[in-house]
């Protein structure tokens, strides 16, 4: 499956972000985490998610925020920090009702994410970041594993790569806002598929 984390500084308006959302979502993207970083106030990020959700009704939303702003968008989820691993338990008690995702840089931190109850963990980076060139972090080696997804650096090429070693769990930023990005959503989805069901055991 293919996640979107939004860059809101690529479309700082409630109109083209949907619009950015929703068109890669018509091409097999399966989940979103709607990331505000200040862009929008809290009402039009409410906006925002309410709208892409009303077009895409089998998109999976997330909110990176609190609970109770995840909530007020109707979102499905929660998109946590690496920093609030430990608030993944008092999350899941305060709503249960939402799924939860975290950020993790170890396998330590997304086996902690998993123990403590978050439904998705993303494990990064894979690759130097597009989005953040200034990053010296160190990338991390892929791991298959249910509900992690890998983050980080990927574009087409690496992520067909990935793919066809049988990762199936990728999130992105950078390859969503590329101008081939329907075009290499569409292709993504459709070798996803293919490969697998020629793999009898796809994590």
């Amino acid at each position: 499956m293919l996640w979107m984390i939004t860059d809101l500084t690529r479309t700082p308006s409630v109109s083209a972000t949907v619009e950015s959302v929703v068109r890669v979502a018509a091409a097999g993207v399966g989940k979103v985490t709607i990331r505000n970083d200040g862009i929008f106030s809290e009402k039009e990020l409410c906006a925002a998610a309410q709208r892409i959700a009303a077009k895409c009704p089998r998109l999976r939303i997330f909110v990176a925020g609190t609970p109770e702003l995840a909530k007020r968008c109707g979102a499905h989820g929660i998109h946590l920090r690496s920093s609030e691993l430990f608030r993944i338990s008092a999350t899941r008690a305060a709503a249960p009702d939402l799924a939860v995702a975290v950020s993790t840089h170890t396998p330590v931190e997304f086996e902690r994410a998993f123990t403590d109850g978050a439904n998705y963990a993303f494990y990064a980076p894979v690759f130097p970041p597009f989005s953040k060139p200034d990053d010296r972090r160190p990338t991390v080696a892929p791991v298959k594993r249910k509900g992690l997804f890998l983050l980080g650096g990927i574009d087409r090429g690496r992520a067909e790569g990935l793919i066809r070693q049988g990762f199936y769990d990728l999130a992105a930023i950078s390859l969503f806002y590329s101008q081939t990005a329907v075009d290499d959503v569409q292709y993504l989805s459709r070798l996803l598929n293919e490969v697998a069901h020629e793999d009898p055991d796809p994590a």
